[in-house]
């Protein structure tokens, strides 16, 4: 079958369909809660879950971050507050963005807050010396997640291009970023996929057809954080 797709196209007359240009936006993650820690320290920073844990404890005793027992999403208000004031004065009115979030677990026990840093004007840079090597890294990990989570959505220019050739139809897609907002603090893996300037009806010249097989792969194996994610999805426990 996908021979004969190629032996259709390939001799075909190829033109641009259809040019779409819309802009897109990628919200902020909420705060973290004990479970998301878990996952994200395992993740970036390669901690177990009883790692992250006991350093965790260390930071909440010398009062640098809220209890890292919780279900919570909420942010007090004082918090709120806090973090206006240093997102404006660090990175401007257009990087802040107030945001409350809810949690969507019914068993929740929302006694307590989302784990957040006590005080967001204590950046990482000026704690880095009062902290041990992990739990510097963990404190960088929750500051950065709370301080996006209150601030603007980062902005895209998504385009799609359809693409005629004979009775066949192709589609190219691309976005660049045009506006960083909470990536500025918490960046995260996306790349500028750029498509060439078109018009609509413009000829196109073949370059090369590519039939190629993929396979899906069953489920890899749990790891710490995917077995807490599968876990809290499950309302398995806390």
């Amino acid at each position: 079958d996908a021979q004969r797709v190629v032996d259709a196209v390939s001799p075909a007359t190829w033109k641009v369909a259809n040019v779409e240009r819309t802009a897109s936006h990628r919200m902020p993650h909420a705060p973290f809660t004990t479970s998301t820690l878990q996952q994200e320290s395992a993740r970036r920073l390669r901690f177990s879950s009883k790692q992250t844990m006991m350093f965790a404890q260390g930071l909440y005793e010398a009062g640098f971050i809220t209890y890292m027992r919780t279900d919570s999403v909420n942010l007090s208000e004082q918090s709120l507050v806090q973090a206006a004031a240093h997102i404006t004065g660090a990175y401007g009115d257009r990087y802040h963005k107030r945001r409350k979030f809810k949690t969507k677990s019914k068993s929740a026990q929302e006694a307590h807050e989302a784990i957040r840093p006590t005080d967001p004007a204590r950046t990482p840079e000026a704690l880095e010396s009062s902290l041990t090597p992990q739990q510097a890294k963990l404190y960088d990990l929750i500051w950065r997640r709370f301080t996006a989570s209150q601030m603007t959505e980062a902005a895209f220019d998504a385009t799609a291009i359809d693409i005629e050739a004979g009775e066949y139809g192709f589609r190219a897609t691309g976005s660049v970023l045009t506006f960083d907002g909470f990536l500025k603090v918490y960046p995260s893996k996306f790349e500028d996929n750029e498509l060439p300037p078109v018009t609509q009806g413009q000829a196109l010249a073949l370059h090369e057809v590519k039939p190629e097989q993929h396979f899906t792969k069953p489920p890899a194996r749990y790891n710490e954080a995917s077995l807490i994610k599968i876990l809290e999805k499950a309302g398995i426990g806390r």
